[in-house]
């Protein structure tokens, strides 16, 4: 049965661990400053939750970028891409919008053939 247990820890991703209990307390103010519409007060309180590996911070501070800016921002994109990384998988649909519209905006930069 230990073997088990230390498999499925192992398998958990990185934000599935417990923060630090004042990263966490930061984070639980943070999310309420989101969620009623005062992101702009939020980042602060998320931004030691992501760099401390949660998926679900970084997924909002970069809802928090794309929302203000009112598009895809570079600083947005690192964001998701990071959560992505971590497993979020709404992080990973913005990731892969991102490629497919940078994609697309390419090919209709490049010459047409005759």
């Amino acid at each position: 049965m230990p073997r088990l247990l230390t498999f499925a820890l192992l398998m958990l991703p990185l934000s599935a661990l417990a923060l630090e209990p004042e990263v966490q307390a930061a984070k639980d103010e943070g999310m309420p400053l989101y969620n009623a519409h005062l992101r702009s007060q939020a980042p602060p309180y998320l931004e030691p939750a992501a760099e401390a590996g949660d998926a679900e911070a970084m997924y909002y501070l970069g809802e928090i970028h794309r929302l203000r800016h009112m598009g895809m921002t570079r600083e947005a994109l690192e964001w998701y891409r990071r959560a992505a990384e971590h497993g979020e998988p709404y992080a990973m649909l913005w990731v892969s919008s991102a490629m497919l519209a940078a994609t697309v905006a390419i090919s209709l930069a490049l010459p047409r053939e005759a």
